[in-house]
């Protein structure tokens, strides 16, 4: 895209209030949300590493939040993977979940953070 046509959309999307745009710490805490997901291992204690997702995820939602409406986009995009990971945490706690539960959701759980996490870091930086 040419510098012009950015000149010319980038009006229109500060108006909007639909988009933000990038923040290093957004970027760093959805690849930390994303490298835990990855990392989940469903052959060990599932809760602890549940639990951990969940923190970093919180941080997330709570660093955004605070910045204010502007951040809308990304509380939108986080909220799937927020309900995938509090069903996931509440079972687990309840009862040690199978490995084949863990598996199905650590893969539903890739599929949300990866596209997240390339929504996130392909905002625009200005």
């Amino acid at each position: 895209m040419e510098i012009l046509e950015i000149k010319k959309i980038l009006p229109l999307l500060l108006l909007s209030g639909c988009v933000s745009f990038w923040d290093d710490n957004q970027s760093e805490s959805i690849i930390n949300v994303r490298q835990a997901v990855h990392q989940l291992d469903c052959t060990l204690p599932q809760a602890p590493q549940i639990k951990n997702i969940k923190d970093n995820l919180q941080w997330l939602e709570l660093y955004s939040d605070s910045k204010g409406h502007s951040q809308k986009d990304i509380k939108n995009l986080i909220a799937p993977i927020s309900e995938t990971i509090d069903s996931f945490y509440t079972r687990t706690v309840e009862q040690e979940g199978s490995t084949t539960y863990c598996i199905s959701k650590k893969i539903i759980l890739q599929i949300q953070v990866d596209s997240a996490a390339s929504t996130v870091l392909g905002r625009v930086k200005i």
